[in-house]
Parts: structure tokens; C-alpha cells; sequence
């Protein structure tokens, strides 16, 4: 059985900040998330905005623009009761590479954890201060 960890996190964080930088460049979701490297996205940046820009700044961008989703969210009341994965991913089986799996209660809130770890969100999914200091939110 193979186990979450934060490696598979950084994975879907990466795909994550390709989606939220394809959606504010109005790109085709379907080809952010396979086709398109963070080079490609600061290129059409550029030729779009006629402003250079490196990946770095698209990354950083991008979590950004997660980070200020992240804090209307918060503001709304949102938390980590609320991130989670639709009752039916819980409850029911799927085959994965051959093997009949099911995600688990406890495995969802391994990722939580790590995922918020690797966002700079406390344990509740409210980004600190200094993460928001970082970005230049505050």
C-alpha cells in the first residue's frame, strides 16, 4: 500500500499553483495541469502582459494568489473541518495500479497536515503571518 507523504504533497501543490496561474492567464485548465512547465507559464506571462517574468515568479505567484483564496476563505469561517474529500472518495472502493483501495479517515488528515506544513498554514489551514509576510500579503 503505498503512503502519503510529503513528496505526493509537493506533487499536488505543484499542480495546484500550474491551475491557479493557468486560470489567471485564462488558459485551458486541461492543459495547465499536464502540458504546461512553469517556463512556459512566465513566456505567455510575458507575451501577455508585456512584462518579463521568470518561474520564480509565477511560483511565487501562485501561492499568492492560494494564500489570498485561502484567507477569504478563512475570513468567511472556513477551517480544516471543511477540507475534505467528497463523503464518497471515503466510503467507497476504487482500483489503483491493480489493487482495490480506499482512502482512509486517518489518511486524509495525514495529508492535511502535511499539506498545510508545506503551505505555512497552521494546523486549522489559516495561513501564519509569516507566510503571509513572505508573499507580501501584509
Amino acid at each position: 500500500r503505498k503512503t502519503i507523504d510529503m513528496e505526493k504533497t509537493k506533487v499536488l501543490a505543484n499542480l495546484e499553483e500550474l491551475a491557479a496561474i493557468g486560470d489567471s492567464l485564462v488558459l485551458c485548465r486541461f492543459s495547465t495541469r499536464t502540458l504546461i512547465a512553469w517556463e512556459q507559464m512566465a513566456k505567455y506571462y510575458s507575451m501577455i502582459t508585456g512584462r518579463e517574468a521568470t518561474a520564480d515568479d509565477m511560483m511565487r505567484a501562485a501561492r499568492r494568489i492560494i494564500n489570498l483564496t485561502r484567507m477569504y476563505n478563512v475570513r468567511l469561517g472556513l477551517r480544516r473541518k471543511d477540507d475534505r474529500l467528497p463523503r464518497r472518495l471515503l466510503k467507497e472502493s476504487f482500483i489503483h495500479d491493480g489493487e482495490e483501495r480506499r482512502i482512509t479517515e486517518e489518511e486524509q488528515e495525514k495529508f492535511l497536515d502535511l499539506y498545510y506544513e508545506l503551505r505555512g498554514w497552521d494546523e486549522e489551514g489559516v495561513p501564519k503571518r509569516e507566510t503571509l509576510r513572505e508573499l507580501n500579503l501584509i
